[in-house]
């Protein structure tokens, strides 16, 4: 089954485009190199908020044709200056980050961002990433945070220490903002996140981490069947809203041949998200023609679900630029590409009953105390709930 069906014939062309290959013509579903009645602006409106722009004008300026009008070529153009500007300042920002981390004495793992781009594409500019993800020990978060102050970075929140030392046990990030750099930097220590769950042990991936490089500066990251299972489980969290998560896919199978496929499968299962890797796979080799390996690709087209959830991710691509799908409606997404109920029902317990940042920052408890933000979770959404009933009512008599 095709889930490349739909009536956008500027998603349909973009698809084209990137798929097509240097010093050629796209060849689009029906064989006619560029459709009639191409609304341009929609495409490039597309291609920017599927985060794919860079990409496209790559492959426009590789293409032997005069493929784009001469306007939008030009809009193009300015888009992918725009990102290759933003992608080396945060790529320099990450290498700053690091030197004062090890300086600190802290292990770090970049991963994404600048160091996915920089393994997967030929240039930093044709990935599209707006901040750094770094993953740490839950017991250097203190001092990390002190690292990061020390650069100019604040909370993205408003937590005390000791309120970062309880979101540890709940939470699996803390975010830090830089404003005079508008770079935003993720601290990471595990990978169980409140738009997706994978639950792999950070331990067992930082005993297989990888060396790469970036800005010819060396660093260590995922190992190649690690980072391509959480690219996957990442996926299904985002509803794949974005063609640039698929092409990082699809990416990351084309440059590494050698991938262990006997291990990805076997981790798959074991941390129960075989349907999000096929998922995954599909989507790569569907949409951007990506040769994946034939079994697990089957197996995905004979799964109703996966079928059904392809094109649900399809037709996003024609959704208006900026507009984004609810929290509901990712949700929704997540919980059917899960493996087993139990992981539909361990996903949504997560969401509906564990604390986050804003249960923490609320109201400051001792770490004796920690448990009781289970408590204070629904206290405050029901607080909130009734401030934002009262208050249109207070506006309303006055």
């Amino acid at each position: 089954m095709d889930s490349r069906r739909s009536t956008c014939k500027e998603a349909d062309l973009l698809l084209a485009l990137l798929r097509a290959e240097p010093e050629s013509r796209p060849a689009t579903a029906d064989s006619n190199p560029i459709p009639a009645g191409i609304d341009w602006p929609r495409l490039l409106a597309l291609a920017e908020c599927n985060r794919v722009g860079a990409l496209l004008y790559r492959q426009i300026t590789a293409m032997d044709a005069d493929v784009l009008p001469q306007e939008a070529l030009a809009d193009l153009r300015e888009i992918g200056s725009a990102r290759s500007l933003r992608n080396l300042t945060l790529t320099g920002e990450l290498l700053k980050v690091l030197r004062g981390f090890a300086v600190a004495g802290i292990g770090v793992v970049p991963y994404k961002g600048p160091v996915l781009a920089s393994m997967l594409y030929e240039s930093l500019a044709f990935r599209e990433f707006g901040d750094i993800d770094l993953l740490i020990h839950a017991g250097d978060i203190g001092r990390a945070s002190s690292a990061l102050l020390g650069q100019g970075y604040g909370p993205a929140g408003s937590l005390t220490p000791g309120q970062e030392q309880a979101l540890v046990g709940f939470e699996s990030e803390l975010a830090f903002y830089h404003p005079g750099r508008d770079v935003l930097i993720e601290l990471h220590w595990n990978f169980r996140a409140r738009h997706y769950y994978f639950p792999i042990d950070p331990q067992l991936v930082r005993s297989r981490l990888q060396p790469a490089e970036v800005m010819k500066a060396p660093v260590r990251t995922l190992s190649d069947e690690d980072l391509f299972l959480l690219l996957c489980v990442s996926g299904a969290g985002h509803g794949w809203r974005f063609l640039s998560l698929i092409f990082d896919v699809a990416a990351l199978i084309k440059t590494r041949p050698e991938m262990d496929w006997q291990e990805v499968s076997r981790l798959a299962d074991r941390l129960e998200c075989r349907r999000m890797l096929q998922l995954g796979l599909f989507l790569a080799h569907d949409l951007l023609g990506t040769t994946v390996p034939p079994g697990l690709v089957d197996q995905a087209r004979a799964d109703r679900t996966i079928v059904s959830l392809a094109r649900e991710a399809r037709d996003r691509m024609c959704a208006p630029a900026g507009e984004a799908p609810r929290l509901s409606t990712q949700a929704s997404f997540y919980l059917r590409a899960c493996d087993t109920p139990w992981a539909a029902v361990r996903f949504l317990a997560r969401n509906l009953f564990a604390p986050t940042s804003r249960d923490i920052a609320w109201i400051s408890l001792p770490p004796s105390l920690c448990l009781l933000y289970f408590a204070v979770r629904p206290v405050r959404l029901i607080t909130s709930c009734i401030s934002r009933l009262i208050s249109p009512r207070r506006q309303s008599s006055l």
